[in-house]
């Protein structure tokens, strides 16, 4: 059946993308100093690795075939959209 080879390719190259996006946001996240969450008014850097670190378990555990995988990508993408253009105006980094 090739509608279903194709959808298993799609879901494949989606289960990547989602992976690579939780793994740059905990990567930078990591990177970061401890001192500018508090900084910015945000979660402490631990509570967002753990945040993270969950986003990327919820991802591998469940591939995507339930809701909680589109939660789990919406936390690591609300990182990313918020959390990380202040620390990069506040921080050394430039990611």
């Amino acid at each position: 059946m090739f509608a279903y080879e194709v959808t298993g390719w799609v879901d494949l190259g989606l289960f990547c993308v989602v992976l690579l996006v939780e793994g740059v946001a905990i990567i930078h996240c990591a990177f970061q100093r401890a001192d500018g969450f508090g900084a910015i008014g945000t979660l402490s850097k631990p509570l967002w690795l753990a945040l993270l670190a969950g986003t990327v378990l919820l991802t591998i555990l469940f591939m995507g075939y339930s809701s909680i995988g589109l939660i789990a990508v919406i936390g690591a993408l609300v990182y990313l959209v918020d959390v990380r253009p202040t620390m990069r105006d506040i921080g050394d980094h430039s990611w």
